[in-house]
């Protein structure tokens, strides 16, 4: 979840206003339903979570008719007014902090590309461009998209995506993976391996999720700043409220959270001789 629902909820009771919430994990159809059922209620305005780039006609429609409408995320065809978090300078920044810790040979893992999101790709692409302007070649690994109902499933299939990457020839120094636990997946791997971490591996997640920290080596990761995409998106919808013709769209930079799985001390042997690429905490 990108947002604090729980504070977003709290702000507009304190202003005087109900907030009815619908979860809908990407079902295109209970999505419909849902906004149908929000608008025959006449509610003031609707926050609407983007997700999987699919056509909502629901939404279009809200979109035309003017109707106070505001999106936390988003959507790669649907221009809309957004608060969202900056998914690529986050992207950025693990690329960047990966290279000043001295790893250059990269990798990324992310889920295969047959479902798409807008955030994840990103998130990505922030990576792959600061890899770019270094010079640096970034091998791209993919998991295979399944429905994980716990990060138990994800962190298990991510440790056997790990051991096929990190038993590979040439394998990667330093690897990105799309979220935390698939990170966490890796370092399970690699321990089972006998892989050192950092010192021969470092690996970087995004979200700081509990993964992050329950990992067996706790991972440098990206934190969206729930609290204050909450407090945007109720000013905003405050705004729009009073005036709906007033244009949103508001990157909020995302904050590094560095942890052992890319910090200490590497052997200078693995940088080709570099004698300044041994970095300390």
């Amino acid at each position: 979840m990108t947002v604090d629902i729980e504070l977003l909820e709290s702000l507009f009771w304190k202003k005087g206003y109900h907030l009815f919430i619908g979860y809908t994990k990407d079902d295109l159809k209970k999505e419909e339903g849902l906004i149908k059922a929000f608008l025959s209620r006449r509610v003031d305005g609707i926050i609407f979570i983007a997700g999987k780039e699919d056509k909502n006609k629901e939404i279009e429609k809200i979109i035309k008719r003017g109707y106070p409408f505001l999106t936390i995320g988003r959507f790669r065809n649907l221009k809309t007014d957004f608060i969202t978090t900056d998914y690529y300078r986050g992207g950025y920044l693990l690329a960047e902090h990966l290279y000043q810790m001295g790893y250059r040979n990269l990798g990324v893992v992310f889920y295969e590309n047959k479902i798409s999101y807008l955030s994840t790709e990103e998130r990505k692409r922030g990576f792959l461009e600061y890899a770019k302007e270094k010079d640096l070649v970034v091998k791209e690994y993919y998991l295979k998209r399944e429905y994980h109902p716990s990060g138990e499933k994800l962190i298990k299939d991510s440790e056997i995506l790990g051991e096929e990457i990190l038993k590979s020839k040439n394998r990667p120094d330093g690897i990105f993976a799309s979220n935390d636990e698939m990170a966490a997946g890796i370092i399970k791997s690699a321990i089972k391996l006998g892989i050192k971490i950092p010192d021969e591996l470092g690996v970087v997640g995004f979200d700081n999720s509990l993964s992050s920290i329950l990992s067996p080596i706790p991972i440098t990761t990206i934190r969206q700043k729930r609290e204050e995409v909450a407090k945007e998106a109720f000013e905003t919808m405050i705004r729009k409220l009073e005036n709906n013709k007033i244009k949103i769209e508001r990157f909020i930079e995302p904050e590094l959270i560095k942890r052992d799985s890319t910090t200490g001390v590497r052997p200078e042997i693995l940088y080709r001789g570099n004698p300044r690429a041994c970095l300390h905490r």
